[in-house]
C-alpha cells in the first residue's frame, strides 16, 4: 500500500510542471476576443450579437459557429485553441468534448429508400418548383394539425439553430444543421441510419433524387454547405457520391 501511495505521489508531482506549462501557453480568450471579435460584437450593437447575448450561448455553439457556422470565415484565422478560449471567456464554461449524437440511437437495420417522388414527402424549401409549400404530399391536412403530438425529438450536437428545412422522402427523414452534419432518420422512431459530416455548416435545403454515376445508381441527398461545396450523398449508406 505504501509503495502505491509513493508511486502515485511521484506521478502527480511529475505531472504538475506539464499542467502548469499547458496552462501558461493557453491562449488568452479575452485578448483573442478583443483582437478578432470586439470590433463587430460591441455592447449595444444591434446588427450582430453583442457580448451579453453571446454569453447566453453554450461554449460548444460558439466553437461550432467559429468552425463550421456563420463565423467560420472569421474563425479560420484562429487556431482551435483560440476558438475554444474565446468560447470559454464569453460563457465562463469549458466546451465539452465533441461526441457523435447519432451513436446514442442507431437504427438496427438498413432500410432501402423508396421512390422519393411518391407521397408522403416534402423536399426543398417550398415542396415544388413554384415554392407553394402545399402540404398535400405531406400526408396530413389542416384539420389534422390540432391532433398532432410530440412523438420523438432529435438534438444537433454543438448547435443552437438549424436553418435547414428537413426533407421527408423515400420513407426517410433527412435533417442537417450549422454543425455540418447530415443525418438520415427513421421518421417513425427517430433512430439514426447514418450521419455524414460536410466540410462546413449545411445551408441549403435538402433535395432527394435519383443518381447514376460510375456504374452506381440509387437515390441521393443533394445539398450545399457554407463554403460553396455541393454534395450528393447515398441515402442508404451515407457515403459521398461526389462533391463539387
Amino acid at each position: 500500500m505504501r509503495q502505491f501511495i509513493v508511486l502515485s505521489s511521484v506521478v502527480v508531482v511529475s505531472l504538475l510542471p506539464v499542467v502548469a506549462h499547458a496552462q501558461a501557453n493557453a491562449p488568452d480568450g479575452a485578448a483573442v476576443f478583443t483582437r478578432s471579435c470586439a470590433t463587430c460584437h460591441k455592447p449595444g450593437q444591434t446588427e450582430v450579437p453583442p457580448p451579453d447575448v453571446l454569453r447566453t450561448l453554450t461554449p460548444e455553439s460558439i466553437v461550432n459557429s467559429l468552425t463550421n457556422g456563420k463565423m467560420s470565415v472569421q474563425g479560420s484565422s484562429l487556431t482551435v485553441a483560440e476558438r475554444t478560449a474565446v468560447a470559454q471567456y464569453l460563457t465562463g464554461r469549458a466546451a465539452a468534448a465533441a461526441t457523435t449524437t447519432a451513436n446514442a440511437n442507431r437504427c438496427t437495420a438498413k432500410t432501402p429508400t423508396t421512390d422519393p417522388s411518391r407521397a408522403p414527402g416534402w423536399m426543398a424549401w417550398g415542396n415544388d418548383v413554384t415554392n407553394s409549400r402545399n402540404a398535400s404530399q405531406a400526408g396530413f391536412t389542416a384539420a389534422d394539425l390540432p391532433k398532432l403530438t410530440l412523438k420523438w425529438s432529435f438534438a444537433y450536437q454543438g448547435a443552437t439553430s438549424s436553418r435547414v428545412q428537413p426533407a421527408l422522402a423515400g420513407g426517410k427523414l433527412f435533417v442537417a444543421s450549422d454543425n455540418g452534419e447530415l443525418h438520415a432518420l427513421d421518421p417513425k422512431t427517430g433512430c439514426t441510419y447514418w450521419t455524414f459530416k460536410a466540410e462546413s455548416g449545411v445551408r441549403s435545403a435538402l433535395t432527394v433524387g435519383p443518381y447514376k454515376t460510375n456504374g452506381r445508381a440509387g437515390y441521393a441527398v443533394f445539398f450545399g454547405d457554407q463554403r460553396a461545396n455541393a454534395y450528393a450523398i447515398d441515402t442508404i449508406t451515407g457515403q459521398q457520391i461526389w462533391k463539387r
